[in-house]
């Protein structure tokens, strides 16, 4: 245990910073009156595992998703069950993907750009039809579908980096450790340190502040002055959501179209990200005084895996040869959660000079790293309904239009195993998104065996308007895809290839300030996405 001696630089001075209590640090900068002051941040993953991308087969991605109301394409097993009820043969079918994932970051005045691509399979499915039995029967037969659907990919990279001489990752850490007293921390760094405050304690970037503190314990101090920094950071994102759904659509008088399925959805998402202070100045207050601190570099990777049921049930009906009107319900996801952490610090003092237990002890190169970290726990996502028209012209091709309901502030986080509380974070996701509805339209022309096609996708910016502050409210959190594609079909063999683009912003913070005063980047993605499907009839 350290000592209740005064902790001292012996060749310097010493600021201490204190100010009010914040939880973590945020992937995306969010509206402070919203969000819980309790809320350990999981109202980031509601948002983020309940809401869903384009998906399915090329032809469906190529005309923006617009397949409500379509049928007759193996996708239905997953958007809209009563369109396997249109399908006249049994059939085969998968897709891979290719994904071109770029990001521009802007940070204190500077840009930089990463990039990475992802292969991945967007769709394999299996339908079996099954005709009727009797010709003047009014059920026509309908069709069995296996089928299965990648929802999200993860997949993604960014990096920022720029000067900062006003905060730096130590003034969160001493306002974050005031919810720990010095007995917790001593405890961790003498068996398993499962936090990053225990990180900067074990490496002496906070230490405990006799002089200030109120009896609680609760009060730290850094040696460590406020000087001029460089601050870098890679965010590093992988995983995928998938959706593994068995269905059956059938048609009763080649007019109504009805269906439903069932299904099991699973998820992996990490995260990996390297966070690096480089001191560039003297202190602010003293410059002249010798450096303390060249660099601190922090790790930390976060594991996400989870697993959960749904059910959907849909409906199309074909009052004339050219209309065609749908509608589905897609049940809420319950899913069981595995989280693992793991974090790393190392500091790189400058010789510094140190007083502990009555020793002196010169630091140089200080490092400490978390055991892992497990939790589990449950998120029940909204639920989801959609409607769509469309309208054919014949054989020679269809306009389609979708509109998708989704209440993202009904998300729910439940614990019953382990004291751990989602209250704050559920309040916050009811404060901080609100229902969306998203638009979907999409065109095909067909020349005899050759197809062309093309849409728009438009998903509604989820965060409740009413408490965007700042420079949130400038941010464009909405995103519109444009899709293309082009196709080719006989009797026993298809091809389809589509490609989709689309960009999107959030801004980020490295750490969180009481003050609001922590550094912030503004993120810029893009992606360009082509999927191949390649069907056989049977």
């Amino acid at each position: 245990m350290r000592s209740k001696n005064f902790f001292r630089f012996l060749s310097g001075s010493f600021s201490g910073l204190c100010v009010g209590l914040l939880l973590s640090s945020s992937n995306l900068l969010a509206q402070d009156s919203a969000i819980d002051p309790n809320a350990f941040g999981y109202y980031r993953d509601a948002l983020r595992f309940s809401q869903q991308g384009l998906m399915g087969s090329a032809r469906m991605q190529s005309v923006g998703g617009a397949s409500t109301a379509l049928g007759g394409d193996i996708t239905s097993a997953y958007t809209n069950p009563a369109g396997l009820g249109l399908l006249t043969k049994s059939e085969v079918s998968f897709a891979p993907s290719l994904a071109f994932l770029g990001s521009r970051t802007e940070f204190q005045g500077e840009e930089t750009n990463t990039f990475r691509p992802n292969l991945n399979f967007a769709h394999l499915e299996l339908a079996i039809h099954v005709p009727s039995s009797r010709s003047d029967s009014f059920y026509k037969g309908g069709a069995f579908a296996l089928n299965f659907t990648r929802l999200n990919t993860f997949h993604n990279r960014f990096s920022y980096e720029g000067a900062n001489n006003q905060n730096s990752l130590i003034d969160y850490l001493l306002e974050s450790s005031s919810r720990f007293t010095w007995g917790d921390l001593d405890n961790e760094i003498t068996s398993n340190i499962t936090s990053i405050e225990g990180l900067a304690y074990a490496t002496y970037l906070i230490n405990p502040d006799f002089i200030e503190d109120n009896g609680s314990e609760t009060s730290y101090y850094s040696f460590v002055p406020v000087s001029p920094i460089r601050q870098l950071e890679t965010v590093d994102t992988r995983g995928a959501q998938n959706n593994w759904n068995l269905s059956y659509g059938g048609s009763f008088g080649d007019v109504f179209f009805i269906g439903g399925g069932v299904a099991m959805q699973t998820f992996s998402y990490t995260q990996s990200r390297t966070y690096i202070e480089q001191v560039t100045g003297g202190a602010i207050d003293n410059p002249s005084a010798p450096r303390m601190l060249n660099e601190l570099t922090l790790e930390e990777n976060m594991g996400l895996n989870g697993v959960g049921v749904n059910a959907s049930l849909g409906l199309i009906i074909r009052p004339l040869p050219l209309l065609r009107i749908g509608a589905s319900f897609h049940s809420p996801t319950i899913m069981s959660i595995k989280e693992t952490f793991d974090a790393r610090l190392d500091v790189n003092y400058n010789n510094v000079e140190f007083e502990e237990n009555g020793e002196v002890r010169v630091l140089g190169n200080e490092s400490a790293e978390t055991a892992i970290v497990e939790s589990r726990y449950s998120l029940t996502t909204p639920w989801r309904a959609n409607v769509g028209a469309a309208i054919f012209f014949g054989k020679r091709g269809f306009i389609s239009a979708d509109a998708e309901y989704v209440a993202l502030n009904n998300a729910n986080f439940t614990n019953r195993k382990d004291n751990l509380s989602f209250g704050a974070d559920n309040r916050t996701i009811e404060n901080l998104y609100h229902p969306v509805v998203n638009y979907r339209i999409g065109a095909e022309a067909r020349f005899e065996n050759y197809y062309l096609r093309g849409g728009a996708a438009y998903f509604a910016d989820p965060f409740n308007p009413d408490t965007r502050e700042g420079a949130d409210q400038s941010l464009k959190r909405d995103r519109l895809i444009f899709t293309g594609g082009v196709g080719y079909r006989d009797e026993e063999i298809y091809f389809d290839l589509g490609g989709s683009f689309g960009r999107s912003q959030f801004l980020y913070n490295p750490y969180t300030l009481a003050n609001n005063a922590q550094p912030t980047a503004t993120v810029n993605s893009g992606m360009f996405n082509l999927v191949a499907s390649i069907g056989l009839h049977f």
